[in-house]
């Protein structure tokens, strides 16, 4: 699987499918809140710092997407998947994708926000 830089000029349309086809309970998860589409789009029309990174799949959908945004003397990392892409190593890659990010920048600790669901 390669990740890829993504950038909003190239790409723009690829996120908005990509978070377009998650349910109202991923985008809960990925944005740590409730967020409406309309709120995607302003996340994404707001996104400057953040540097992105996705794993396409071989129809080229943007499947796999992973953000960070820097702060201090950490990383921050959101990372959504879409569900039928799921339990196939995307995430896991993203993550170590992005703990050599932050080594490489000497970068100190990751910050992952994560909601609490005892059911998934």
């Amino acid at each position: 699987m390669a990740i890829v830089p993504l950038y909003l000029s190239r790409d723009r349309l690829a996120l908005e499918t990509h978070f377009a086809a998650l349910d109202s309970e991923d985008l809960r998860y990925r944005f740590c809140g409730s967020i409406k589409p309309a709120g995607v789009i302003h996340y994404l029309d707001q996104l400057t710092a953040a540097h992105s990174y996705g794993i396409f799949n071989s129809s080229l959908a943007l499947v796999a997407v992973c953000q960070l945004a820097q702060s201090a003397g950490d990383l921050e990392v959101g990372i959504s998947v879409l569900a039928p892409f799921r339990r196939k190593g995307f995430a896991i890659a993203l993550l170590d994708h992005s703990a050599r990010y932050a080594r490489a920048r000497g970068l100190k600790a990751l910050t992952i926000h994560s909601l609490a669901n005892k059911d998934r």
